[in-house]
């Protein structure tokens, strides 16, 4: 039965007007989803002390869907983000992000682990010019993010999974990753499966990006990968982020709260509402997403897609277009 119930966290910087911009695009296409609204990020902090309440996790946790804007956190110190206690808290393990640029033919999905690798920030001072941190590799994780890839492949059509490492150099952490992920390929004959390094996989991302299909990876290459292919795709505002847990996702824009833009309402809402889009999807409203997404192909091939143009313009384009993808007229 589709879900009919999802949390919705503003978040700070630009993070009200393009979670709106979201919401009023999937109102658009007649669904009555019931918006439960909480709060996260900076206005929490200064509420109630913490950048996320326990409130707010479980109600995420109760409605097993949520769309979120992005938070502001310093670099530095000791405040982590509330994107951190999210993932953690919700065992959030598997992290999609969409690269699609159907004028380039590029269409591919990065996941990355989202619970392991560097992302536990375990550190110290060794001593006080020295200090350390822990890159945590498990087999559980490794297979399930790996089978999460392989099972993404065959619901989406998918032929090819390719896993980035640095193998050759962490050969028991990477090593791990590498030696699982492929263990865990031989169990589905019908999806191709090969190895990239990961220095040798940011190169061929900006060169010959139309080669790859999924991209398997621990977290911190994930992250910095997908930056790096948001920039082939012209730029990080269009890039959409999943947040998949056992029977719980989070959607997201993949960019950061870009303060200096807040209030000017000039933030390109396309990947939030992108996001937004594959939250329904997995909510069970395909037909709605598919809408949505047609849309916004729509409209990168017009000079909205560049984001020089106020948010609710963009906005209203893709509620115009949702509309009359679903509703005719």
């Amino acid at each position: 039965m589709p879900l009919n119930k999802a949390v919705v966290i503003e978040g700070d910087g630009i993070g009200p007007e393009i979670v709106r911009a979201a919401v009023d695009v999937i109102n658009a296409t007649g669904l009555s989803i019931d918006w439960e609204i909480q709060i996260a990020g900076l206005i929490s902090l200064e509420k109630h002390g913490t950048v996320i309440t326990q409130t707010a996790l479980d109600s995420i946790r109760r409605c097993g869907v949520a769309l979120k804007g992005p938070f502001s956190t310093p670099s530095g110190g000791n405040q982590r983000s509330a994107n951190w206690y999210i993932r953690r808290e919700l065992d959030l393990y598997a992290n999609v992000r969409t690269l699609n640029a159907p004028e380039r033919n590029i269409n591919i999905i990065i996941v990355r682990e989202n619970t392991e690798d560097l992302y536990g920030a375990i550190e110290w001072m060794a001593t006080k010019d020295v200090a350390q941190a822990v890159k945590v590799t498990s087999r559980f994780g490794c297979e399930r993010i790996a089978r999460f890839a392989m099972d993404l492949a065959i619901r989406q059509n998918r032929h090819r999974v390719t896993i980035i490492h640095k193998a050759n150099n962490l050969k028991m952490t990477d090593g791990m990753f590498l030696q699982i992920a492929m263990e865990v390929g031989k169990l589905y004959p019908q999806i191709e499966v090969d190895d990239m390094l990961v220095d040798s996989a940011g190169a061929a991302l900006i060169s010959m990006p139309e080669k790859f299909d999924i991209m398997l990876m621990p977290n911190t290459y994930g992250d910095i990968l997908s930056s790096v292919g948001a920039a082939v795709i012209n730029g990080i505002g269009l890039v959409p982020s999943m947040n998949y847990g056992t029977g719980i996702a989070v959607a997201e824009a993949a960019h950061g709260s870009a303060p200096a833009l807040a209030g000017t309402h000039q933030a390109n809402p396309l990947a939030i509402i992108s996001a937004g889009a594959m939250m329904i999807d997995w909510m069970g409203y395909p037909l709605e997403a598919k809408a949505i997404l047609n849309a916004i192909l729509q409209i990168r091939m017009t000079p909205y897609s560049c984001g020089k143009y106020p948010t609710k313009e963009i906005t209203s384009e893709i509620v115009r277009s949702v509309k009359k993808n679903l509703f005719g007229g």
